[in-house]
This record gives structure tokens, C-alpha cells and sequence, in this order.
């Protein structure tokens, strides 16, 4: 039969609404809040994708630049961090180097974010997992040198070789033992492990992104990275931000507004973000690193919470757990709140949503297709 494979990458999944949209409001021409605060924005390419942060600030504009401007410097440095993609990143030296399964001196930072990804690992009971690398590049989700992904549906047999290095067990973090040098130590128990951070990193650099703000003196922004978001501080004139909810299966459209106040997050996964499609079936880049297969059945989640970190981890983790668990997930956390679309097994569209998530979510009149189950 022959194949046809069709690649998609969309991003933006969570829209902001703000002086150039929808639910603008309180901001002058110039920019201006009435109050002497002016709005400035500022994006830049980062991380394989586009990094916009907003900032409300009553100093010159070359002092809201400076601020932006250390923001987006800041997130350059966790690219080389965390970058699964450059081959100089700390995290591809660790990947490369533990192929002699000895215990390889590991950046601190890079530790910690590593443990916060088995945090959430245990928490969602291995729907999420970093360790997931060897899987995305098997079934063609890595993009090549001209940018596009390829797509490649492996066999059963390519599967069972492959899954014995998806685990979050296979990494083991232990203390330095040379007192001249108290780095700590990481190995891989399986020599075919790779870690893959592309399900938090974004998460954690808007996090820092913001803490670089607040240092230099910005007391109200909003930092989007991709769909990950984090707001402090509140826009002049009002008292939340107002973000977007986008429709998973109709493009352009819009299911919904939400509205968010200081020091909230939101992230949103969705099925539509990378996939590609082979002989008439779709397959997503989220997959289940328990199964070794793409996620079917799920098509967006986006979560709520204190920091970005949390709602990046999570959005994925909720997606490969499915609408019935992930939303248990959901409903057992503090601070957390959740929206989950997903086809029915009638090849409906239908929707959980949190309690606390559907006290502030507004839906559009194009939302009414969709059905709200408990």
C-alpha cells in the first residue's frame, strides 16, 4: 500500500489575550494603563520555539528592555542546559557520557530539575517520563537538519528492544565521593537510556524567567513561552489576565476564556501540536512511555497551577493518563486545577473539567458541540 505521511507542528496552544486581542481593555494607544504604567513586549526565538514576555512597568523603556532583554539571557543559558537538540548541552554530555554506566559529574541545576521530573514521574505513575527519548526518536518525532520531523511507525518487535530504557528507575543520582569536587554523580542502569526534558524544560525556564524579572525590578508581567505561561502582578486597571482556551480539532477557533491572577500558571499538551499521519492514521508526538505507543484518545489538556514547572510536567502527564485518571489526578492536588478534551469511544467530543476550573472558565458559543461529562 503505498504511504502517504503528512507532518504537522503547531504551537500557541494556550492563547493570550491581551492588548492586541480579545479582552485587551485598560491600555492606551501608546501602550499606557492611564496610570503612568506602560505595556512592553518583547519576543525572541528560544528553545525551538517563540519566548514573548509582557511586562507593565513605570520606568523608561530602556529599563523594560534591560529587564526582558536579562529574561530571555537567562533562558538562553537553560538551552544549554537542558537542550536535547545541541549537541555542546549539559544534558547531551550526560547522555553521551553514561554510556560506560559509570557515574558521570552532573551541573546541579540540571540535577534538580532531573529530580523534579521523578517527582512527577511517581506522581502520574510513569505517564510521565523523561527518559521517553529513545522512543520519540524511534518513532521519527526528532526533527531533522531542515527542521521537520519525519515520522515512522516502528513494529512490535523494534518496541520490546527499546522499552527496557523507558524508565525514570534507570536513572540513579548519587553523592559526590572527592571533596574537591562535591558535584554529584548520575548513571544510567540501562546503557540505552536517554533523558529527554522537552515535557518541563519550557515549564522551568518560564519559571526562571520570571524570577529574573522580579529581580530587576518588574512588579507586573506575563511570560509565554509556547503555551507555558506564568503571570505576577496584575495588569493596570484590572485585576487578572485573561488567557484563551484553543479548540483542539476546529483551527482558529476558540473553546473559551479563563481568567488568572498573581503567581499563577498555565500549560497546555495538545494532540495537535506535532504528529504526522500514515495511511489515514494519526499519530501524536505525547507518547506513553509505559506502552511505547502515541497517545490516542486525548486531544488537549491544560492545567492551572502555582508554578509553570508543575503545569508543564502535569499537562503531559494528565494527557498519556487519559480524561478518567487524569482528572482523579487533577481533582487530589492542592493548587491545581485542569481542563481535559477528549474523543468518546463514539468518536464524539467531550470534556472533564475541574471544579475550580469550572468556576472561571467562560465557553464560547462554538464550545457548545462539545460534551461536558463529571
Amino acid at each position: 500500500m503505498k504511504k502517504c505521511i503528512i507532518i504537522c507542528s503547531v504551537f500557541a496552544v494556550v492563547l493570550f489575550l491581551f492588548s492586541s486581542g480579545v479582552g485587551a481593555g485598560a491600555v492606551n494607544e501608546d501602550g499606557s494603563s492611564g496610570d503612568g504604567l506602560k505595556l512592553y513586549k518583547k519576543a525572541a526565538y528560544i528553545m525551538g520555539s517563540i519566548l514573548e514576555i509582557s511586562v507593565y512597568s513605570g520606568e523608561d523603556k530602556k529599563a523594560a528592555d534591560n529587564a526582558i532583554d536579562l529574561a530571555f539571557s537567562e533562558v538562553g543559558r537553560l538551552d544549554m542546559l537542558m537542550s536535547n537538540y545541541k549537541s555542546n548541552s549539559e544534558l547531551n554530555r550526560i547522555n553521551n557520557a553514561v554510556n560506560k554506566r559509570e557515574p558521570e559529574r552532573c551541573d546541579d541545576e540540571l540535577l534538580r530539575v532531573i529530580e523534579l521530573s521523578a517527582k512527577f514521574s511517581r506522581l502520574t505513575n510513569g505517564a510521565f517520563d523523561i527518559t521517553v527519548s529513545p522512543l520519540v526518536a524511534l518513532w521519527g518525532f526528532n526533527r531533522g537538519n531542515d527542521g521537520d520531523i519525519k515520522g515512522y511507525v516502528p513494529s512490535k518487535r523494534e518496541l520490546a528492544r527499546v522499552l527496557p530504557s523507558i524508565s525514570y528507575l534507570n536513572i540513579v543520582i548519587t553523592d559526590a565521593k572527592d571533596s574537591n569536587d562535591r558535584r554529584r554523580l548520575i548513571h544510567f542502569k540501562n546503557n540505552f537510556t536517554r533523558m529527554d526534558l522537552g515535557a518541563i524544560g519550557k515549564g522551568y525556564a518560564v519559571d526562571r524567567a520570571a524570577e529574573v524579572l522580579k529581580k530587576a525590578g518588574i512588579d507586573s508581567a506575563l511570560v509565554n513561552f509556547a503555551g507555558n505561561i506564568f503571570a505576577f502582578g496584575t495588569p493596570e486597571g484590572r485585576g487578572t489576565w485573561k488567557i484563551g482556551l484553543k479548540d483542539p480539532v476546529v483551527a482558529g477557533n476558540i473553546l473559551g476564556s479563563f481568567k488568572i491572577g498573581d503567581g499563577m500558571a498555565v500549560a497546555t499538551s495538545g494532540n495537535y501540536e506535532r504528529f504526522f499521519v500514515m495511511d489515514g492514521k494519526k499519530y501524536t508526538h505525547i507518547i506513553d512511555p509505559r506502552t511505547g505507543y502515541p497517545v490516542r484518545g486525548t486531544l488537549s489538556v491544560t492545567i492551572i497551577a502555582d508554578t509553570a514547572t508543575t503545569a508543564d510536567a502535569l499537562s503531559t502527564g494528565v494527557f498519556v493518563l487519559g480524561a478518567e485518571d487524569g482528572m482523579k489526578l487533577i481533582k487530589s492536588m492542592d493548587n491545581v486545577e485542569g481542563a481535559i478534551i477528549y474523543e468518546t469511544y463514539d468518536g464524539n467530543i467531550a470534556a472533564r473539567i475541574s471544579d475550580g476550573m469550572n468556576k472561571i472558565l467562560e465557553l464560547s458559543e462554538t464550545a457548545g458541540k462539545i460534551k461536558i461529562e463529571n
